[in-house]
């Protein structure tokens, strides 16, 4: 899975009010329907469950880094922490901004142009 494939993914994972929520502490492997943060959503669709087991295995940290690269771009924020507390997102600004990004050229794509 590379950077586009954990952004849609996590784009998908905003479907409604309930998915998010800015100001969310709980830990990032919860139940489906509890509310998370920009970077918990990220994470947890970097996530992939292991087979036959509830655990979540981790993904690939460089892919992970390279999406909340991708969504700082979009979003003109150095951090997406910042952009949540500044901005205050609604979920389907969120969703925007990882779609957006998905589409978005790479950083090192666009320098050689």
């Amino acid at each position: 899975m590379d950077s586009c494939d954990l952004l849609r993914r996590a784009a998908s994972s905003m479907s409604g009010p309930a998915a998010y929520s800015a100001r969310s502490t709980a830990l990032v492997c919860l139940p489906t329907m509890a509310a998370y943060s920009v970077t918990q959503a990220l994470e947890r669709a970097n996530c992939r469950l292991r087979s036959g087991a509830m655990f979540c295995a981790r993904g690939d940290a460089s892919v992970l880094a390279d999406a909340k690269a991708r969504v700082c771009r979009v979003v003109g924020f150095p951090h997406l922490d910042l952009w949540e507390w500044v901005a205050k997102p609604t979920w389907q600004d969120v969703r925007h901004a990882f779609q957006k990004a998905a589409l978005a050229p790479r950083a090192e794509e666009a320098d050689a142009r």
